[in-house]
């Protein structure tokens, strides 16, 4: 069997680190290729098991173009990755001067995507992904001590009430 996820993350794991990088491209059309690439691959359960070695970096890069400038609280920060709460602590400053909750595009940032909130067809790929990675119990766990929930429940409060 050969498919575009086994390509990519066989015979050389790396393909898929080099991947996980192109998540924070400024080129708006590669960046979605990249998140859609990624949720493919989470759909075959022996290649998530191949994700699961860089899930840290990789969920870090799901989450940064979900941040909104809602502010969180302490307790909720505790197990964040560090990116998360920098372009959280940012966007809140930012909207504390303009005066309004919603994102703002910065494309000097590498990281910062909330430029990307705009775009449905990424946060599709982004939430679908995140959908196929809670089917595996260790990737549930990784998810949750990310607060990933926390995010997630503010996008939703933000853009669905």
């Amino acid at each position: 069997e050969s498919g575009g996820g086994k390509t990519i993350l066989y015979p050389y794991y790396s393909h898929f680190l080099i991947l996980i990088s192109f998540t924070s491209s400024l080129n708006p059309i590669r960046r979605l290729a990249t998140f859609q690439t990624i949720r493919n691959c989470a759909i075959d359960n022996k290649l998530l098991q191949h994700v699961k070695k860089s899930a840290n970096d990789l969920i870090e890069r799901l989450l940064l173009p979900l941040v909104i400038d809602r502010p969180y609280e302490d307790h909720e920060k505790k197990g964040m990755p560090s990116k998360v709460i920098t372009k959280n602590n940012l966007l809140c400053k930012a909207a504390a001067v303009r005066g309004s909750v919603r994102a703002i595009p910065d494309t000097s940032n590498h990281d910062n995507n909330s430029a990307l909130l705009e775009d449905a067809a990424l946060k599709k790929a982004i939430l679908e992904t995140l959908v196929q990675f809670v089917r595996d119990e260790e990737m549930r766990r990784i998810l949750d001590e990310k607060r990933t929930y926390v995010i997630l429940r503010e996008v939703t409060l933000t853009y669905y009430t």
